[in-house]
Formats: C-alpha cells, sequence, structure tokens
C-alpha cells in the first residue's frame, strides 16, 4: 500500500466515532487458518480425522453427509479454532487500531475469533454461525448408539 494511502487511511482510523469490520475468510487465511485445503495446519490439527474419515479440508468434514463425521469434525474444530486459539498480530492490530471507537463486526467466518481476541462479541455477526453454536447443534442431532 502507499504510504501516504495508509497514513490517510490510519488518520481517518483514529477520528472515527464508529467502526465496522466486515470480514471474510481471507483474514482467517491471514492468521493461519484455511478451512479449504490440507495445508500444514490441517494435516497438525486434523489429519489423524482426515485419514481416518477420507477427509481433503476443514470444511468437507464440517459438512459430511455422516453425522457421526461431522460431529468429531466439530468437535475437534472447536477444541483447535475456538478453544486453543490465540488471536495474531493481525488480529490483535486490528483490535488495537479499533478499540478507541464503537466497533461492529460482520463477518462469515465461523470460528469465533473476534470474540476470542476481544471484540465485544454482541457486537459480531457470524452471518455463517460460529463453531460453539455449530458444535452444541451436533451434539444435540447426534445421539450415541
Amino acid at each position: 500500500m502507499e504510504t501516504a494511502k495508509a497514513v490517510r487511511i490510519g488518520r481517518a482510523l483514529a477520528e472515527a466515532d464508529l467502526v465496522i469490520i466486515g470480514a471474510s475468510n481471507g483474514l482467517d487465511m491471514a492468521e493461519g487458518l484455511n478451512l479449504f485445503c490440507a495445508d500444514a495446519h490441517f494435516q497438525e490439527a486434523y489429519g489423524d480425522l482426515a485419514q481416518a474419515d477420507g477427509i481433503g479440508c476443514i470444511l468437507q468434514g464440517l459438512a459430511s453427509p455422516d453425522a457421526s463425521v461431522r460431529r468429531r469434525w466439530a468437535e475437534r474444530f472447536h477444541q483447535k479454532e475456538y478453544l486453543e486459539y490465540e488471536p495474531g498480530s493481525l488480529m490483535n492490530g486490528l483490535r488495537r487500531l479499533t478499540e478507541h471507537a464503537d466497533t461492529f463486526v460482520v463477518t462469515c467466518n465461523i470460528d469465533g475469533h473476534f470474540a476470542r481476541a476481544g471484540f465485544d462479541e454482541n457486537r459480531v455477526l457470524e452471518t455463517e454461525g460460529c463453531s460453539y453454536s455449530f458444535v452444541n447443534w451436533e451434539m444435540l442431532s447426534v445421539r450415541p448408539n
């Protein structure tokens, strides 16, 4: 980004009373979470499940037509991407840049990272749901034999 443009954006952001953040999977990818491919993170966090279930990416596991597979993947996703999530420099920087203003977030990301990074969860709209709700739904919809 050009320096002058970055300075203008920084100044406008610093003076803003209200900030609305729109975020998609690109933000997750920048922080190392790619739901669409079998990268190094996928292999480390999900490799055993992927091999056992024949799954090629996180979304494929979460959307499996097999309810027991879907449940296993939902539980692991919630553990790895929500409970164990530590905000990176990108998310921490975004929070610091906007903490002076009334900040709202609209995101299609399902991982709850904004709330985990300190954004007010009552001001975060996750348009495609969140892993916490998804895991609870899976737990209620799949009964052990």
